[in-house]
């Protein structure tokens, strides 16, 4: 099973001026063939920093894909870094010259001296042409690995990669696998509750199960690798079918299904919510809206004690006349974020209270999430009943 290793070339993005966005790439265009990716990493433009990380990188995966550094400028040293990396000298390609100045004539400009140093490459390199820009790319076996090099603008690298890159990979290493992957929404259990019930899973090889945790929230990302998408899904249903007895309701959706919209699914109000919201610059009612649950909301920015949010979620029942009505209140105090939520459904419901101690900038997103879950766990208990009345 071939292993790979990215390697993003550019001072630039080492220093957060711009965004890496080629990693990203490439690391799901390899997923898709089920090639495993051990290791990225982001280089400055250095040739004895850049040459070094290549020839760690070819003690331990067979494919090495970079990008950037291949344009025209002092800076751009990728052609040079993988000549010393690999003891090959740099070798002039008439060819390209001719294909990089018939890319600037096509733009109505002419190609610079500086752009000659683009036709350099390592002797033993094979060019990857590019018509989309003007920077061609390269590969170059050594020993059992292959180094493909690539421009580091997106355009130029998804094009490169998409049309020559993957294709050479899939036939050189006879490599006909897929990698499927399918994530499970869980809302109102913490990363470690989660953890504890479904451990054994995340022990797995094949399917490989893991934990991604947001505030409120966590999703369990199920992988399978096998020779056809069908087998991976018989893999990943398999396992996924004994998460689901495990975690049961905590489970609100697939891939890329909301909570929000859970909560439409379950919902079968004909008027509006009636809400009463306090202590969050920004309520529900923008949320529910977005999937057409309408609301009738009253919002104040200062917490409501717990016998304060029941006292205005009667006043504004008597008010309004909605038979349904949602009551949440958030707090903060000494590190630990609070929130206080009450539902009334043709009669009023006993409080729910729950704590957050994580770092506060996410606690308003972890309030919004435990609010919508308690909702959500709501109207599933009222369908249930539903059901079987």
């Amino acid at each position: 099973m071939p292993s790979a290793e990215i390697i993003t070339i550019g001072t630039e993005i080492l220093l957060g001026e711009i965004q890496d966005t080629n990693t990203a790439f490439i690391a799901r265009r390899l997923k898709d063939i089920g090639i495993d990716l051990f290791r990225t990493h982001t280089i400055g433009d250095n040739v004895l920093r850049i040459s070094q990380t290549i020839r760690e990188s070819l003690q331990r995966a067979d494919i090495i894909i970079t990008t950037g550094g291949l344009g025209p400028t002092v800076d751009d040293l990728t052609r040079e870094a993988i000549a010393q990396a690999i003891n090959k000298p740099l070798e002039f390609h008439p060819e390209l010259w001719v294909e990089i100045c018939g890319y600037f004539e096509k733009i109505g400009r002419t190609a610079s001296d500086n752009n000659l140093s683009q036709s350099y490459f390592p002797s033993t390199a094979v060019p990857i042409h590019n018509p989309v820009g003007t920077a061609p790319g390269f590969y170059v076996i050594s020993g059992e690995s292959i180094i493909f090099c690539l421009p580091g603008v997106p355009r130029e690298m998804e094009y490169l990669l998409t049309l020559n890159v993957i294709p050479f990979i899939k036939q050189h290493y006879h490599h006909h696998q897929v990698l499927i992957t399918r994530l499970l929404h869980v809302a109102g259990m913490g990363e470690s509750q989660v953890d504890s019930l479904i451990g054994e899973f995340e022990r797995f090889s094949n399917p490989t199960v893991g934990l991604m945790a947001r505030p409120g929230q966590i999703d369990i990302r199920i992988a399978a690798k096998a020779g056809s998408t069908k087998i991976a899904e018989i893999m990943i249903a398999a396992v996924e079918r004994k998460i689901r007895k495990l975690l049961k309701e905590s489970i609100y959706g697939v891939d890329g299904e909301s909570i929000l919209l859970a909560i439409k699914y379950l919902w079968h109000y004909s008027a509006p919510i009636g809400l009463v919201e306090a202590g969050l610059d920004e309520g529900l009612s923008h949320l529910l809206n977005t999937e057409g649950i309408s609301t009738t909301e009253y919002h104040q920015e200062v917490p409501l004690g717990p016998q304060e949010l029941k006292a205005q979620i009667l006043e504004k029942q008597k008010e309004w006349q909605l038979d349904f009505m949602v009551g949440y209140s958030f707090s903060q105090s000494e590190g630990i974020s609070s929130l206080d939520f009450v539902i009334y459904d043709h009669d009023l419901y006993n409080l729910h209270n729950r704590k957050f101690a994580g770092p506060s900038e996410n606690a308003p997103l972890w309030a919004i999430n435990m609010t919508l879950d308690l909702l959500r766990r709501h109207l599933l208990i009222s369908q249930k009943k539903r059901i079987n009345d």
